[in-house]
């Protein structure tokens, strides 16, 4: 404990730090430029060549949704517990050394799943009718974005570069190590990584509220993923000649996803270890400095 605690503050320091850099310099990009990352990849891929890194930002973030679902759908599992005696599946049938998905957790993420889905559909403005009122909590709790690249789109409406930057410290040096350091802690000493179970021994009033406060965190990160997946699928289809409106694209992803989560996809890959983080590294990015350059051009 003594020698491991050293090393995973470290761990998360260099960790937030590399993505704050990261994250900064690709927001001042979209901010200065305001272009999406699908117009930005256009510069440094080609037309064609767009669709590679928009299929794989497409595929990240209807995992991430997925995944987060399915983790909302976890927290509500243990709050609420398994009073109809039901399983829907069990993964350990399928080698996966983890908790059956039960009845009540399934019903939470297919409930919680298809409200993402619902706000995100308005776009923007829905993602901001959403996030004005919550930000004080997420600012306490914390809030994850699918990758670093997705700061392009989300970044690019900010005024200036000051926004930015104070945008990512707030994630990236305030609420996101507190939130590693919590989990890290709950996890060495009570040896489970969902704090709800935990926290039921010992209030109720303090689990429902732990419960709420992660449900709305990960309600602004679901909506996120949702709306940038839109952005990334749907210039890949139309360059097939394919139009679909982006309350499709949403839609279809929000229940794509919702299925996944229901279905364990948390779980069985994220609970015991995050095998979709280290598959796509947020380092993958077009060249910054050449897409600022011939951008600036344009404008």
């Amino acid at each position: 404990m003594l020698f491991t605690c050293p090393m995973a503050l470290l761990a998360i320091a260099i960790g937030m730090g590399i993505l704050f850099v990261l994250t900064g310099l690709l927001g001042i990009i979209a901010q200065r430029t305001g272009l999406s990352l699908a117009l930005l990849c256009r510069y440094a891929y080609g037309a064609r060549g767009t669709n590679l890194p928009m299929l794989a930002m497409g595929l990240l973030t209807l995992g991430w949704f997925s995944a987060i679902t399915g983790m909302v759908g976890d927290i509500w599992g243990a709050f609420i517990g398994n009073p109809s005696g039901m399983v829907v599946l069990d993964p350990s049938r399928m080698g996966y050394h983890i908790a059956p998905i039960t009845l009540e957790v399934f019903a939470a993420c297919v409930l919680c799943g298809l409200l993402f889905t619902a706000t995100s559909m308005s776009g923007m403005k829905g993602l901001e009718r959403l996030t004005v009122p919550v930000a004080p909590v997420i600012m306490l709790a914390g809030s994850w974005i699918a990758g670093a690249i997705m700061g392009v789109d989300l970044f690019r409406f900010n005024r200036n570069a000051r926004a930015v930057w104070l945008g990512w410290a707030a994630c990236f040096l305030l609420t996101n190590p507190l939130l590693n350091i919590v989990g890290y802690i709950g996890t060495v000493t009570v040896g489970e990584y969902n704090y709800l179970s935990w926290m039921l021994e010992k209030s109720f009033l303090l689990a429902l509220a732990g419960a709420l406060t992660w449900t709305l965190s990960l309600w602004t990160t679901n909506d996120g993923e949702l709306y940038c997946n839109a952005l990334y699928t749907g210039p890949v289809l139309q360059s097939c000649g394919v139009e679909v409106s982006k309350k499709q694209l949403v839609l279809m992803a929000g229940l794509v996803g919702t299925v996944l989560g229901t279905l364990g996809f948390y779980q069985m890959f994220f609970a015991q270890f995050n095998y979709l983080g280290i598959m796509a590294p947020a380092s993958g990015r077009p060249p910054a400095g050449r897409l600022l350059h011939q951008a600036e051009g344009l404008l």
